[in-house]
């Protein structure tokens, strides 16, 4: 099926997959829905999108922002949203089972508009070169603190950054930070903190390994976690003996099993600045850290500029 395209917002792109008389046990395969570009009509320079459709009615929800040429493991750049001509979806020459379309349409992603709020700070911690989660400050080790930016990386010592080119814009990308932290400019006063410390993996499945991290807020620890063998062992064969079912999400089984959020409180301090660094030994430093939000106040403020 091939569908003319005038122009693409940035948004969303929702198909609708109806419900059809095949038995439930069969699965649909939805395979290659290619974005070419007039300019570009190889397979390297297109997007090949491969996923899954199952039985019954369902809706395949992709995102433009996130696409980039080529394949997931071997990403080109990212598509030009303006160069789009046509909207490609491959079945294959031997289906399994009928598959049907329905109201395919483009809606604007406003999603984090409507989740951000007065008093929120978000960051995504990644490379110069990965994406970066709507509604999010991108940090990268270029990101230094000044008083004009009002946040960046302060007194860091960082091994390396990374992109394991998944599950998403916040998760996949990361800074190895061995020392120092962020600094947010705050008015005075009691916040509440989200932060990730835990990586995705690599694309080959290289697992994270500490023997100690910590999270310190005013040079004080508010997240302390250890790792020793026997207890990575039991993280990293942790779906060695899981069966796989059809109504399974699996975004939800196997991803969100790797990420432990920490959330804390912290007090701005008095004297203008209240830093989150980190620490951490053994392994890469630990710290694959995407994403920090520092949420609304917890109680009245003065005028008075301090960090978090």
């Amino acid at each position: 099926m091939r569908t003319s395209v005038i122009a693409f917002a940035c948004g969303l792109i929702f198909v609708g997959l109806p419900a059809h008389a095949a038995a439930p046990q069969a699965a649909n395969l939805l395979e290659d829905p290619s974005f070419e570009i007039t300019k570009d009509r190889d397979y390297w320079t297109r997007v090949n999108y491969v996923t899954v459709a199952p039985p019954g009615q369902s809706t395949l929800t992709i995102p433009l922002k996130q696409l980039y040429v080529g394949e997931k493991s071997r990403p080109g750049r990212m598509l030009l949203l303006g160069g789009i001509t046509r909207l490609v979806f491959n079945i294959g020459e031997r289906p399994t089972a009928p598959l049907l379309l329905d109201n395919v349409r483009i809606e604007r992603d406003t999603a984090a508009q409507q989740a951000a709020f007065e008093g929120l700070w978000a960051f995504d911690f990644g490379t110069a070169g990965s994406p970066v989660m709507d509604g999010f400050h991108a940090i990268t080790p270029d990101t230094l603190y000044s008083k004009g930016r009002g946040y960046g990386l302060k007194e860091a010592r960082i091994w390396r950054t990374f992109d394991a080119l998944q599950p998403d814009p916040l998760y996949q990308d990361f800074i190895c930070i061995e020392r120092g932290g962020l600094a947010v400019d705050v008015p005075n006063g009691r916040y509440r903190v989200f932060v990730n410390m835990d990586s995705p993996s690599g694309f080959w499945g290289e697992y994270q390994v500490y023997r100690q991290r910590a999270i310190l807020a005013e040079g004080k620890p508010v997240a302390t976690d250890k790792m020793d063998f026997a207890q990575f062992q039991q993280k990293y064969f942790r779906f060695w003996n899981v069966e796989d079912q059809s109504a399974d999400n699996t975004f939800d089984k196997y991803q969100k099993a790797y990420f432990r959020e920490k959330t804390f409180e912290v007090e701005a301090a008095a004297r203008g600045q209240l830093e989150r660094p980190r620490r951490g030994r053994g392994g890469p430093a630990a710290s694959g850290r995407q994403r920090l939000g520092v949420l609304q106040r917890r109680q009245p403020l003065d005028v008075r500029r301090l960090h978090v």
